[in-house]
């Protein structure tokens, strides 16, 4: 059997911490199997269903890695007992959309544990690689979400969003934003703040007109294709003009 190693005080505030959110992280992680196991059952393809369980594995393998860590730790039995109850989703594509939020939260706690494990701690290797499946999730979500939104607006009338949200409230306009948010919160990680901020409040604006969440992106992608463009003539141009100063 392999052991972690153990550099913790276990007198220090950032153990109890750690302990406690390693107990959570167990819990997510069965909280999600389920979850998963849900989604898989109504996914609408077979392709689909090969990557819900596909992350299925990947929960699984997670559940056992927190609670093996939480063992070693503590010497005591992890608790399987959740702190909140799971709900499941409405629709297909909903779920799908609140497990990339569920992802998204789940990341960052994980980058919380592993920060406050000392330099050297094989736990942070560990708690790195679950990281990065966890990102390869979203990812993998993201695309059935994109995919399953394409199909839908290739079949929708155009004038259908315009009349369908007319009567939205905050809480319809969360939901039908989420595509929106959950597309930019996967770009590259060179994105500029500011950029991110831009590209967002645009496709928001678009988005409150009437377009679908996709196209809204596409037309703001496009729209910032352009200025990429215009800016690299006007810079040719500049350089022309002092040359013949």
């Amino acid at each position: 059997m392999e052991y972690y190693n153990n550099n913790l005080d276990p007198t220090s505030t950032k153990f109890m911490e750690s302990i406690g959110d390693l107990n959570e992280a167990f819990q997510d992680e069965r909280s999600d199997l389920i979850y998963y196991e849900y989604l898989a059952n109504i996914a609408p393809t077979d392709q689909e269903k090969e990557i819900i369980y596909s992350i299925i594995n990947d929960e699984r393998m997670h559940a056992t890695l927190f609670r093996k860590m939480y063992q070693e730790l503590t010497g005591i039995e992890i608790s399987h007992d959740a702190k909140e109850k799971l709900v499941m989703p409405e629709s297909y594509l909903s779920g799908i959309s609140e497990a990339i939020s569920r992802e998204l939260k789940e990341v960052e706690r994980y980058k919380s544990i592993r920060d406050r494990f000392p330099t050297g701690s094989s736990y942070i290797s560990t708690l790195s690689n679950i990281i990065a499946n966890e990102l390869n999730h979203i990812t993998q979500l993201n695309n059935i979400l994109s995919s399953n939104n394409t199909m839908n607006n290739l079949s929708m009338p155009k004038n259908y969003i315009k009349q369908s949200t007319v009567n939205f409230t905050l809480d319809d306009w969360n939901k039908f934003i989420e595509p929106l948010i959950n597309i930019i919160l996967s770009e590259n990680e060179n994105i500029t703040c500011s950029a991110l901020i831009k590209k967002s409040i645009l496709s928001g604006i678009l988005v409150g007109l009437g377009n679908i969440p996709l196209d809204a992106i596409k037309l703001v992608e496009d729209w910032e294709q352009n200025q990429d463009i215009n800016s690299l003539r006007r810079c040719k141009m500049n350089r022309y003009f002092d040359t013949l100063d």
